[in-house]
């Protein structure tokens, strides 16, 4: 006699199922013939595991799970499995998403045995967060349902596909669940915000973004939840450290003028310092819709047009619908009587100079002076107010640097053999390092026989000094000297960087 398990490989699924079913019913109970009809179930669902046939995955799917098999059953459950990844996969390549099939194939899941942690597992969060990474509701829902402690070890590393690193699957996860656990409006303009959910969170968030520092934007959502929740001092300590990497991006300086929402000065040098990044100029509007009415405080009306001109100009460029508040402000006196600068790029400037003081206030600042300059690879080296002799590549802080110069620095990182990290340089004045180690001479030059060097005192005049102002035995001369370390001896010496030939 032909069995079921024979029907279903020789791809006789119909008759299969009407011989499992029948079997069934003489005898309901019995494991194993469950088991052949669930087989013969899991072959349709390899067939229906489409949009198209939808209804059909659906209704064999309502049958499998009448069987109520136990879940010791895991190769059956883990193939099962994989034909939802199938068909939640091909729900999300249609574009726009048909939640009401995806709504269902996650209230199915929840009835299914899935061994946790697996790949299957981990395939399922993958394939569900492509498909509800923009429903709020639903998004908290499933990844409470499938919980984050079962991330496998390699969901934390970087995927590679088509020649391209993607982002890790739980460093996607952990800031798309992070980004809808924060405040929202519903329909009825409702601000909806789970503050418990949220605090229950931020030790994770926490704990990946110090496990992982190459997420980069595990931090910046750790401080939105943290300002959500009125924390200003924690969401700080959060955001800095990454506000540093991505200081180049307009959007992080809107979110530390959050921060300090009630130090105008402060929002506004954020804001400024926001519109001096490189940026798609159609994501800056909003940008420059709070900076105008700072401008219009200090009546700088000239610059406040042009941020409403520059608005307008690319909303229409866009198609995108004119704020009520921007083209009311044509209405006013002020913007009839003003003239538009061409950009404010200049006024930016002057009011962003403190912005940076936000990021690195709190690293030190130290004095230091230029010993020698290597304009080829873009390096000084200097003497810090602490005598240390560091290195660094100057070309981001300094286009004319000059020996014997001071600035006020700040790093981020020291290193002896290497290049040090600076995160800001400015000019200052100090006298006590340049008295330290600026030396002024003058005197006649002694020229040892038959050698193309000399000295004033115990200042060494180098052959190439002596090539270029052509200096004789008896010539009188002024300059400066800057004590640097001899790299034979290790001992103190004075290098020339400056020199004049007295006739």
């Amino acid at each position: 006699m032909t069995t079921v398990t024979e029907l279903r490989k020789a791809g006789k699924l119909k008759e299969a199922w009407e011989l499992a079913n029948s079997q069934l019913e003489k005898n309901p109970n019995d494991i194993w013939v469950k088991r052949d009809l669930a087989w013969v179930y899991y072959e349709y669902l390899k067939q229906y595991a489409s949009v198209q046939t939808f209804t059909q995955f659906n209704k064999i799917i309502n049958k499998l799970l009448v069987l109520q098999l136990p879940e010791e059953e895991n190769i059956l459950y883990e193939t099962v499995g994989w034909q939802f990844v199938k068909i939640v996969n091909n729900i999300c390549r249609q574009g726009n998403i048909d939640y009401s099939k995806i709504n269902t194939l996650f209230e199915h899941c929840k009835s299914l045995y899935f061994q946790q942690p697996s790949d299957l597992y981990s395939a399922i969060l993958k394939n569900f967060h492509k498909a509800y990474k923009n429903n709020h509701q639903k998004y908290i829902e499933f990844v409470d349902w499938w919980d984050l402690d079962n991330l496998q070890e390699k969901d934390f590393q970087k995927e590679h596909y088509d020649g391209q690193d993607i982002a890790a699957l739980a460093d996607q996860v952990y800031c798309a669940y992070a980004k809808h656990l924060l405040p929202f409006k519903n329909i009825y303009q409702e601000t909806i915000f789970d503050k418990e959910k949220a605090e229950n969170f931020l030790p994770k968030l926490e704990e990946i973004a110090a496990k992982h520092p190459n997420y980069q934007y595990i931090s910046y959502y750790q401080a939105k939840i943290l300002l959500a929740l009125g924390n200003n001092e924690n969401m700080l300590s959060a955001l800095l450290p990454f506000a540093r990497k991505k200081k180049n991006d307009f959007w992080v300086w809107d979110i530390l003028a959050d921060a300090f929402y009630e130090d105008k000065e402060k929002v506004f040098a954020c804001y400024c310092k926001g519109l001096l990044c490189p940026a798609d100029e159609k994501m800056t509007t909003k940008l420059r819709e709070k900076v105008i009415p700072f401008f219009l405080e200090r009546q700088l009306f000239n610059e406040a047009k042009a941020e409403v001109d520059t608005i307008i100009r690319i909303k229409k460029a866009n198609e995108h619908k004119i704020p009520v508040q921007i083209s009311s402000y044509q209405n006013t006196q002020w913007y009839q009587g003003a003239n538009a600068n061409q950009h404010n790029r200049s006024i930016y400037r002057q009011f962003a100079t403190s912005a940076e003081d936000i990021l690195f206030g709190n690293l030190a600042e130290e004095v230091v002076i230029i010993e020698n300059i290597n304009s080829d690879k873009k390096i000084v080296n200097i003497i810090t107010q602490n005598s240390e002799r560091l290195f660094f590549k100057y070309d981001k802080f300094l286009k004319n640097p000059q020996i014997g110069k001071t600035y006020k620095i700040r790093f981020t990182q020291k290193e002896i053999n290497a290049p040090s990290k600076v995160a800001t340089l400015s000019e200052y004045q100090d006298t006590k390092l340049t008295d330290s180690y600026i030396k002024e001479f003058s005197g006649k030059i002694n020229i040892p026989k038959n050698k193309n060097f000399g000295f004033v005192d115990d200042i060494f005049i180098n052959p190439q000094l002596f090539q270029k102002y052509d200096l004789t035995t008896g010539d009188y001369v002024t300059g400066k000297a800057i004590q640097t370390i001899d790299k034979k001896t290790g001992k103190p010496t004075w290098k020339v960087f400056s020199l004049s030939k007295n006739h």
